[in-house]
């Protein structure tokens, strides 16, 4: 699979896209504009079962119940990411991005996640 489609896969999951949104994302954002519903498919069915492997972690913060993951599935919401995520709320954001520096094999490494509000 060609590494853009495999970034979209990977965006897909962790965004939770539906179907409308990875079409749309693909068609408007990368060199793909022409993908096949076979192609298509053949991707769907691959976020589908990458998300049924994706820890997701909650945390209550701000009455709301937060969904969160990070790349490295051994981190937790730190107070940095609480904050962030309470600035967030409160400025009318559902989602939004995560990143925090870990010490890793070559000096500090970023390692990146995202968090929404769950859906009741």
């Amino acid at each position: 699979m060609k590494q853009v489609l495999k970034d979209v896969l990977c965006l897909a999951v962790k965004k939770k896209w539906e179907f409308g949104d990875m079409l749309d994302y693909i068609r408007n954002y990368t060199k793909y504009n022409d993908i096949t519903l076979r192609e298509l498919d053949k991707l769907w069915v691959e976020v589908e079962k990458m998300r049924a492997e994706t820890p997701i972690k909650t945390e209550i913060i701000l009455q709301h119940t937060i969904e969160y993951w990070f790349d490295n599935d051994s981190l937790e919401l730190n107070d940095i990411d609480i904050e962030h995520i309470k600035e967030c709320i409160e400025d009318g954001y559902n989602q939004g991005e995560l990143n925090q520096l870990v010490n890793g094999k070559h000096g500090d490494e970023e390692v990146r996640g995202w968090w929404n509000i769950a859906l009741k």
